[in-house]
């Protein structure tokens, strides 16, 4: 009897599953789910030809969801199963930074390109501006206070806001250079700050060119506006070494370009526990 062979190539998904079953990451029921599944048609999902499709119209998603995966079994507790992924809002530009208000009960989130922040209500999901000008934000947190905390591409720099509506600039310079375009910010429950300093957000496009001549604004032709007003001492700083580092109490910063012996064990302040 001829082996049966399988109507549908193998998908990506199922490549990667299969490579961390070999390697013993998945846990025995993930690895079975994911064996499993090579032998049966594949569901659509946002990487299938055709696309898997959202709104009300869409078809029913088979459970558990194809596009929750988990890779690390640390996490696998926290995939329910029966959860299933939803499209919660469509129309922004470039978003980023989602970050949930346990008090207001709400998700805020940035539009990086369109420098603004946005409020979202999961009860019946309305969107309206939370912030206007958000100095083209990127990644967000709330603290242990409530405070949001905010990465800023635009001033390059990570700033939080007190109760009172005021400003704080936490850190918005490293080794008496500028930053380049904070990234992503979490908040340890010791209050220090954590997050990324990329060098990919320091275009026009995201709200401040490099130095004419680096590598973000080679021809040297971009200039950084602030409601159409050139304001020249900030733009134009060279760009530094990608970066990441805790800013707070009681940790050491982190190399400019931590290693995997620098970020990686229990032991080490770099991790985010």
């Amino acid at each position: 009897m001829p082996p049966v062979t399988c109507p549908f190539p193998p998908t990506r998904r199922a490549l990667l599953a299969g490579g961390l079953v070999t390697g013993g990451l998945w846990a025995g029921g993930l690895s079975t789910r994911a064996i499993a599944a090579d032998n049966l048609p594949q569901p659509a999902s946002v990487i299938s030809t055709p696309p898997r499709q959202w709104g009300a119209d869409a078809p029913v998603t088979p459970l558990p969801d194809p596009d929750i995966l988990v890779l690390d079994p640390g996490f696998g507790n926290l995939a329910y199963a029966n959860a299933g992924l939803k499209l919660a809002w469509r129309g922004g530009g470039w978003l980023e930074g989602p970050a949930w208000n346990s008090e207001g009960r709400f998700l805020l989130l940035s539009d990086t390109i369109r420098a603004q922040q946005y409020r979202y209500l999961w009860e019946n999901g309305a969107v309206s501006v939370f912030r206007d000008y958000s100095y083209n934000s990127n990644g967000n947190a709330f603290d242990n206070e409530g405070r949001l905390v905010s990465c800023e591409h635009g001033m390059r720099r990570v700033v939080r806001w007190e109760h009172d509506g005021s400003c704080r600039v936490l850190i918005d310079s490293y080794g008496g250079a500028p930053l380049n375009s904070p990234n992503d910010v979490a908040v340890h429950p010791d209050g220090s700050v954590w997050f990324t300093d990329p060098g990919y957000g320091d275009t026009i496009v995201e709200g401040h060119p490099d130095a004419p001549g680096a590598p973000a604004n080679r021809n040297g032709i971009e200039r950084w506006t602030l409601d159409g007003e050139v304001v020249t001492q900030f733009g134009g700083h060279r760009r530094q070494e990608d970066h990441v580092f805790p800013r707070g109490p009681g940790h050491r910063r982190c190399p400019r370009r931590p290693d995997t012996a620098a970020v990686a064990g229990p032991e080490r302040n770099c991790v985010l526990t």
